[in-house]
């Protein structure tokens, strides 16, 4: 994406009592966002497999926005999105290949589903439903997994209905979902939960589990059984033979309240309350990543296909090049209520 300068001057959001210029490490229980660009938080970051010149953000009150342009313009996409309390992006097929790609949203009213250049629709069976997380699986067709407070549900047919799938889900209040060849896996506030029967049935996976409030789960690309857990209190925990046991990966992690985990060019990176941090590949110690002149809490991170990482804190996000060595702000500029709606085609 292409490269721009800074812009600062929106006021700092508190979201802590207090706050000092700091070293990071005595800041990491401190929680800082600016209103930025979009004005309320950004809580997901989503770059499709199949286009890594654009960019999707989820922005809670304010639904979804794309850039293609490296952030020179930002365009909502929120015809026909009647509940703009967004938690997250997911990317799917359509029954019809002539039909191309689906665009799923989830919701704290249930499931939005969207075809290029169509509105926004919103899936029936889940409306009742705060949706957390979105995730496809194969069993063998597709399934799409949605993680609610109500436990999962699972939809065959590209979210038109859906089946809940608790049997065994001790803690149906679900924070996150990670798939990995025959098995998806829960997180929840009573640790992690594993299914080998596409959710049908749950067992508990929180062997070395030090902190059971799991916020998300990230799948290791290419690694049938790796895992990765964030934690709200414990930090990261590792798991190489598919949920069986975990360890903490912590060292050099100085704000152990994790929100996000993404993989990128070999490296894991990790949003917290304090900031970002790196673990280099093959390295055993977290790396703080100074994003801005002040530490910021990260909610969303995500990866490009040509190393690019992508980082949100309350209504700004920030990209990278290098591997976080030096950042560019993609949201300057005022609220995007005055940027024009990309065209649809009716429904």
């Amino acid at each position: 994406m292409k490269a721009k300068s800074f812009l600062y001057g929106w006021p700092v959001f508190w979201m802590a009592a207090s706050f000092a210029f700091l070293a990071p490490a005595a800041q990491a229980h401190h929680i800082t966002m600016r209103p930025g660009f979009f004005g309320h938080v950004v809580v997901d970051l989503a770059v499709p497999p199949w286009d890594g010149s654009s960019l999707y953000v989820a922005a809670f009150g304010q639904g979804v926005f794309v850039t293609r342009d490296g952030g020179n313009q930002w365009l909502p996409l929120n015809d026909g999105l009647t509940e703009k309390s967004v938690r997250g992006l997911a990317f799917g097929t359509a029954a019809k290949e002539s039909e191309g790609v689906l665009y799923y949203l989830a919701t704290d009213q249930g499931v939005f589903r969207r075809a290029p250049g169509r509105r926004w629709e919103p899936m029936p069976g889940l409306r009742e439903r705060s949706v957390r997380a979105l995730r496809f699986g194969t069993e063998p067709a597709p399934v799409l997994y949605a993680a609610t407070e109500a436990g999962v549900f699972a939809s065959a047919d590209r979210g038109r209905s859906w089946e809940a799938r608790n049997r065994g889900l001790a803690h149906r209040d679900v924070r996150a979902l990670a798939v990995l060849p025959g098995r998806i896996f829960a997180g929840t506030f009573g640790g992690v939960f594993r299914s080998a029967d596409g959710g049908r049935s749950w067992q508990p996976a929180s062997r070395g589990l030090a902190d059971l409030h799991v916020r998300f789960l990230l799948a290791e690309p290419g690694a049938p059984a790796r895992l990765f857990a964030a934690t709200a209190f414990g930090g990261v925990f590792e798991s190489g033979d598919g949920g069986n046991s975990w360890r903490a990966r912590n060292q050099g992690l100085i704000d152990t309240s994790v929100m996000a985990l993404a993989r990128g060019g070999g490296a894991l990176y990790a949003g917290t309350r304090g900031g970002l941090f790196r673990l280099p590949p093959g390295g055993d110690a977290w790396q703080y990543v100074r994003v801005d002149r002040i530490p910021l809490s990260v909610p969303a991170v995500a990866t490009g296909r040509e190393g690019e990482v992508y980082v949100s804190s309350g209504g700004e996000v920030f990209e990278s090049r290098d591997e976080g060595k030096t950042w560019i702000l993609l949201t300057p500029g005022g609220p995007p209520r005055t940027a024009k709606q990309e065209p649809t085609q009716g429904r």
